[in-house]
């Protein structure tokens, strides 16, 4: 399952040739990152971060990085970050090469599936943070890159969620009160 999601993204988001001989993954993300260097995938509602940093997109180790997002977090250091969906949780290989879902809002963690073909599955399967996606942006425009989705203070009927930058989102604590500016400018595009 995960060849059968990896050949249905993006073009790769990382270098075509894949991440840096001096690179260490683990074996389930090698894997997957031999297949494709980063990608987005069904509808822009997935995020897999390139290996190494490309543009403003940052690389695993940056993403992983005790002085980035995670400062704000108490998790298991054993865990990699690689992906996130439409609504900024973040998916993680953990040293048994299961995958979990950390949800940065709520700060819960969960067990999302036992590898990285399940996990794969179960994202091809949708949810509805892809169907979200896709709803704001046939009623919008499609998503950058960075882009992600949250529920607005402003927001009501056709347009509940506002954009954030998830870089930056998560560069500062992820806090649902977040500044009104950024909101009015997305609550204004919905009429």
């Amino acid at each position: 399952m995960l060849s059968f999601l990896v050949n249905r993204s993006s073009p790769a988001l990382g270098r075509l040739s894949g991440p840096s001989a001096g690179l260490k993954l683990s074996p389930e993300l090698a894997r997957l990152y031999q297949l494709k260097n980063g990608f987005r995938a069904l509808d822009d509602a997935l995020l897999v971060l390139p290996a190494e940093v490309c543009g403003s997109l940052p690389g695993l180790k940056a993403w992983n990085s005790n002085e980035g997002w995670r400062r704000w977090f108490d998790l298991d250091r054993r865990l990699t970050f690689f992906a996130m969906d439409a609504v900024l949780r973040q998916f993680a290989v953990d040293s048994d090469g299961a995958v979990v879902r950390f949800d940065p809002v709520d700060e819960r963690l969960s067990p999302f599936a036992p590898d990285l073909d399940v996990w794969a599955e179960q994202m091809i399967a949708g949810g509805a943070a892809q169907h979200l996606a896709r709803s704001w942006q046939v009623m919008h425009r499609p998503l950058l890159v960075e882009e992600r989705l949250l529920p607005s203070a402003l927001g009501s009927g056709l347009s509940p969620m506002h954009l954030v930058d998830a870089m930056e989102q998560l560069g500062e604590r992820v806090d649902t009160r977040l500044e009104t500016s950024r909101e009015y400018e997305v609550f204004e595009l919905a009429f």
